[in-house]
């Protein structure tokens, strides 16, 4: 079987829908032209007063912290963190802090960029006392244009020899779909906005510098990021990658056992830091369950991709004989959360394919999936609550596939693969 053979992709066709869409909108966040009365009018060509001689250091840590939602009430805790470390001449930590103004633990709203510095908060010394560098404003930060200045600002004004983009919020993984509640991630109350996988696509293409200057790691301090689908998405514009298949708890990441180590050994690559996010993640939460958080080489990824393109293509052929069984298989393996039932461990599933199949070539094709996965995957955590092995794919039941079949034709893994096709196969058995 031959996949799309047409030569425009819809990656292509979406980036053309949002070049548009930003042109008709004047390309400013907040779906609005932008004024000096709001504040926000960032030049990412302009840098920043005083950092313009700033020589280039090892790493560039870039946290887009988008807590205009119910989250407000922990972005001071997660800054207390980074405080307690604090930037060094070999690593900068730069942050993107957009907020809502409900929590009055602090007295401003709107959008802030931060060059953080240590601030010891043990006895009492609790306030927000890094560089404040620029203030924007309010600023939708669920328009891919904001991800993308403040990417291009974070790289001029701050060199580095690797960056890492962390995106701090709510995350539901790839959905967006008809539900109203449905997000990507980096949702914007004020905005009523977030970032679809088609818009963060774009983000990154726009920042990624090409194949000789890829982001070093994209983090995802937020939920149920760990799919395969999304890693796909992103897998040309960065190494390395760093998200929970699972909901993770309001404080998410705990960002000074993460800093502490990268800031004593600044030469460490994207593979070395995303095991020290999930090792920091796992000693964080030793007493709370239905955890996880898996580090994955992006390099691996298209190849998982076709080990189930493979599969799916062997399974379509042969669904009159085992679409039955393939179907049960799916019933089979657990859902990694109760909301986002359609959500599921790519490990698993194959894994119950593989020992329940009747057909050698299927067997086969499983187990080459289950192979591969083991290249993409360097490190992954979780406790005894669900069966994780790292990444996660969409396995939808009758009800979630008519919901969400549409919007998940979008995708670059669906559009390079076989695999909705086999999925909406499987509705009919």
């Amino acid at each position: 079987m031959q996949k799309h053979t047409r030569s425009f992709s819809r990656f292509q066709a979406a980036l053309i829908i949002i070049f548009l869409i930003l042109i008709f909108t004047g390309c400013s966040s907040g779906g609005g032209e932008s004024s000096p009365e709001d504040g926000y009018n960032p030049d990412p060509g302009t840098p920043t007063p005083d950092v313009t001689s700033r020589p280039s250091s090892e790493w560039t840590f870039m946290v887009y912290m988008c807590s205009d939602n119910s989250l407000e009430f922990y972005d001071y805790l997660d800054i207390l963190e980074m405080q307690d470390v604090g930037s060094t001449d070999s690593v900068n930590i730069i942050v993107q802090w957009d907020r809502k103004g409900l929590d009055q633990t602090l007295d401003w709203e709107g959008c802030r960029r931060y060059y953080v510095t240590k601030t010891d908060y043990v006895g009492g010394n609790t306030g927000v006392h890094s560089d404040m560098l620029e203030e924007l404003g309010d600023v939708n930060m669920g328009d891919p244009q904001a991800l993308v200045e403040f990417i291009q600002w974070g790289k001029l004004n701050f060199p580095a020899n690797k960056y890492a983009v962390i995106l701090w919020n709510h995350g539901n993984g790839w959905r967006s779909g008809q539900d109203g509640s449905s997000k990507g991630i980096c949702y914007d109350d004020t905005s009523n906005d977030y970032l679809t996988d088609a818009e963060l696509e774009w983000a990154f293409y726009e920042t990624s510098g090409g194949n000789n200057n890829k982001i070093e790691l994209i983090g995802m301090d937020a939920c149920l990021m760990g799919q395969l689908e999304i890693a796909y998405s992103l897998r040309n514009y960065a190494k390395y990658m760093a998200f929970s298949q699972m909901s993770e708890p309001g404080e998410g990441w705990p960002y000074d056992s993460i800093l502490r180590p990268l800031t004593e050994n600044p030469t460490m690559n994207g593979a070395d830091l995303g095991t020290v996010v999930v090792d920091a993640y796992r000693d964080f939460y030793t007493s709370t369950s239905g955890l996880s958080m898996s580090a994955i080489n992006l390099s691996a990824v298209g190849t998982l991709a076709s080990k189930i393109d493979a599969f799916s293509q062997t399974a379509l052929n042969n669904m009159n004989y085992y679409g039955y069984i393939l179907r049960d298989c799916s019933d089979q393996a657990a859902s990694l959360d109760d909301t986002y039932t359609d959500y599921k461990d790519i490990s698993e599933y194959f894994s119950i394919v593989s020992a329940n199949i009747g057909s050698e070539n299927l067997k086969i094709a499983a187990d080459e999936v289950i192979r591969s996965l083991g290249d993409v995957v360097i490190k992954e955590y979780h406790d005894s609550t669900y069966n994780c092995s790292g990444l996660s794919i969409w396995l939808p039941d009758y009800s979630n596939y008519c919901n969400y079949y549409a919007n998940y034709q979008l995708l670059s893994f669906a559009y390079d693969t076989w695999w909705d096709e086999f999925i909406g196969e499987m509705q009919n058995y």
